[in-house]
């Protein structure tokens, strides 16, 4: 198991952003929503997968992955959270547009 997929057995998706960055947070700690990120990078002269918790525009949590074999299923993992978050942003969006179809009914343009 990645460190990536511990990282995400404890989050719970609240959807992406209007940048397309994941919201969630995590279970068992404060109500306190973090953007999920990823990314390759070069540490202390070894590769990594680094999978980051934002608040704020600051890294708050870093959950580092440095075995070259577990690269892919920390990236897949990952790939697997974005379109899970995808799919409650999706019904989040639905549900809005919903509610406000009931409380506005819908509009056609008339000429009185």
């Amino acid at each position: 198991m990645t460190n990536a997929q511990r990282l995400f057995e404890k989050l719970e998706i609240m959807g992406l952003n209007s940048d397309m960055v994941i919201l969630a947070k995590v279970t068992g700690a404060t109500d306190t929503i973090f953007q999920v990120k990823q990314r390759i990078k070069m540490n202390a002269g070894q590769v990594c997968v680094e999978t980051t918790l934002h608040f704020n525009g600051r890294q708050a949590y870093v959950a580092r992955d440095t075995c070259p074999y577990t690269f892919a299923q920390a990236q897949g993992d990952f790939s697997q959270l974005d379109m899970d978050a995808y799919r409650v942003d999706k019904a989040n969006f639905a549900k809005a547009v919903s509610g406000v179809i009931d409380v506005l009914g819908y509009m056609e343009d008339s000429i009185d």
